[in-house]
């Protein structure tokens, strides 16, 4: 059964600490596990998957991409952020993806 939610692609590399600093401080946070539940996430090491990661202009770790179920891409932001300000990017790719 399709999903049919945006896929939130999250670009990363081995030994990147701001990689880790997000997946530990902000993306085990509950507002912003609340805000992710409107996408599928997905996790990609960009050095493993350098082709996908050429293919969104993913120069560097971490990056987040917001795809839509069809497979248009509809935003992005790249680096370590505050909960609050990536809170509001969530909700900001979601509604541009209804």
């Amino acid at each position: 059964m399709a999903l049919n939610r945006p896929m939130l692609i999250e670009f990363v590399m081995p030994q990147c600490r701001y990689c880790d600093h997000m997946d530990k401080e902000i993306l085990a946070r509950a507002d912003v596990l609340d805000a992710l539940r409107a996408f599928v996430p997905v996790r990609i090491d960009m050095l493993a998957e350098r082709e996908l990661a050429m293919r969104h202009g993913v120069e560097a770790a971490p990056t987040f991409v917001v795809i839509s179920p069809s497979g248009a891409a509809l935003a992005r932001t790249e680096g370590y952020q505050p909960a609050e300000e990536f809170v509001r990017f969530l909700r900001s790719a979601a509604r541009s993806a209804s």
